[in-house]
């Protein structure tokens, strides 16, 4: 696993790929530092490739998602949106062909998440034997808008097999 690996080029992702490499991201360094980035630092070409997990996604380059909380909010869905629309704090889109797949996003803060810390077999999805920690989302975000999905409602959460509403 490759922690961090928040800022590469396209010949890095390559390596990355044809050594087997798995990627932990946190695409909302991307919203967060973009934007300053391209103005001092990194300069707009370079900043926009902030979290270039489109490229891995194309690359087949297997995905998790870390938040580095403080760094930034522990909201798994943040980090999905982030992902997928790669708008920044300025409100821009930048490298679009840099979006990753709801479903890749979605799986980057469950399964593959689970698997990136080998406990796959214990959390990550719903089955039998597994711990039963995961929450009730009130809206499904393969069926809104994928601008929204950073706003959808946490409805419940369940823990240890027994479910808490959220009021």
């Amino acid at each position: 696993i490759m922690e961090h690996y928040g800022y590469a080029r396209a010949d890095q992702h390559k390596r990355v790929a044809d050594a087997g490499i798995w990627v932990s991201n946190n695409p909302y360094y991307f919203y967060e530092l973009s934007g300053p980035y391209s103005k001092q630092g990194l300069g707009l070409e370079r900043a926009s490739k902030i979290s270039s997990v489109g490229s891995l996604e194309k690359l087949k380059v297997p995905l998790s998602f870390h938040s580095d909380y403080f760094m930034a909010p522990a909201e798994p869905l943040l980090l999905v949106w982030s992902a997928v629309n790669r708008i920044n704090s300025n409100g821009d889109v930048l490298a679009p062909e840099e979006k990753l797949s709801l479903f890749t996003a979605m799986k980057a803060v469950t399964i593959d998440s689970a698997r990136s810390i080998q406990r796959e077999k214990e959390i990550g999805t719903i089955a039998v034997g597994k711990k039963a920690d995961f929450v009730l989302l009130a809206e499904n975000p393969f069926k809104i808008d994928p601008v929204k999905i950073k706003d959808i409602r946490i409805s419940a959460t369940v823990f240890e097999g027994r479910e808490f509403k959220v009021d």
